[in-house]
């Protein structure tokens, strides 16, 4: 597959950040990330997490928490959602090494190539995963979530910094065991869901 058809592909997968009709304990299960993680044998519980969850301002905590230990000399990956322009601004690594260099995209996105090799890598094994059905249909932020995992692996960064989705027991990014957690201010969003 090309870009093109990789951002197609990963569109294909139900995106529950798009719909407000579906049940959260039916569609979203925590039982079936881990099942596809195992199933893709990604060794995830080797990395360094700091988890931020909340209504407002997670995505702010997560942006200064990467800055902290990006200038602290850490190599950080950092996963944050809903993306804006492109599927690439959800899965980033900054290197302190890199700071004060010339380089094209200091904006630590995955590379159009580093996502098709990624997608490519793991598809044939979604695919399968996918035809036991005995999880459900997995969903395009359980996919995101695990492609960031793999990425962050094979970049071997001293610290992912990880920003839930929708929240709750049953958020994806539930998986993980982080070193240290952290929650923004909570309000009542998405409550007809959690």
């Amino acid at each position: 597959m090309d870009y093109q058809e990789t951002v197609k592909y990963l569109k294909s997968f139900i995106n529950y950040e798009k719909s407000s009709f579906y049940s959260y304990p039916r569609a979203l299960r925590l039982n079936r990330v881990k099942a596809l993680v195992d199933f893709l044998e990604i060794p995830y519980n080797d990395i360094n997490y700091i988890h931020i969850a909340g209504s407002k301002g997670k995505g702010s905590i997560c942006s200064m928490v990467t800055s902290i230990l990006v200038e602290a000399g850490y190599k950080v990956g950092l996963f944050t959602s809903p993306h804006f322009e492109t599927v690439r601004e959800r899965i980033r690594v900054f290197d302190s090494k890199d700071i004060g260099k010339n380089i094209p995209d200091m904006q630590g996105l995955i590379s159009e190539d580093e996502l098709v090799e990624l997608v490519n890598k793991i598809k044939p094994s979604i695919e399968k995963f996918q035809n036991q059905k005995r999880y459900g249909e997995v969903t395009f932020f359980e996919v995101y979530t695990i492609l960031a995992l793999y990425h962050f692996i094979n970049q071997k960064v001293d610290f992912v910094v990880l920003e839930v989705g929708l929240g709750g027991k049953l958020d994806a990014t539930n998986i993980i065991h982080p070193l240290v957690s952290g929650i923004s201010s909570l309000s009542l969003d998405h409550m007809d869901k959690l």
